[in-house]
């Protein structure tokens, strides 16, 4: 299984940078998203057949924290037509209770909607101790 903390560390890198450096992160996120996606390949959770802790985490940042990321950005790479096995995953998980008890609403998740600037700042802040 590819390691969520890479394909977070790759996700910063998006965030925060632009022009070919950005395209360059862009690309490897994509192949990062594509062992995430073999890890699906064939079974309908990550642990087979039954739902599991590493599908709530995985559709926690996927379904909802990266999707927002994205709009923030103004990028569009994880769609359906790229991923489609990660696609007919997350229709299923959002249609099970516990994943809609754990999803952290749009509106609070991304403070600045329109503002990329905003949003490269919110990563900044360090949290309180």
């Amino acid at each position: 299984m590819y390691s969520r903390l890479q394909i977070l560390i790759t996700t910063r890198k998006v965030s925060f940078t632009t022009g070919k450096e950005q395209e360059q992160a862009m690309e490897e996120l994509t192949e990062q998203l594509k062992l995430l996606e073999n890890e699906l390949k064939g079974k309908p959770y990550f642990a087979g057949e039954a739902i599991g802790y590493l599908d709530i985490v995985v559709a926690n940042f996927l379904v909802f924290w990266f999707r927002n990321l994205q709009e923030a950005l103004g990028i569009n790479m994880f769609t359906k037509e790229r991923f489609p096995i990660i696609f007919k995953w997350i229709e299923k998980l959002v249609t099970i209770d516990v994943i809609e008890v754990c999803r952290i609403p749009k509106e609070t998740s991304r403070l600045y909607p329109d503002s990329t600037r905003s949003h490269k700042v919110c990563f900044q802040v360090k949290p309180l101790e």
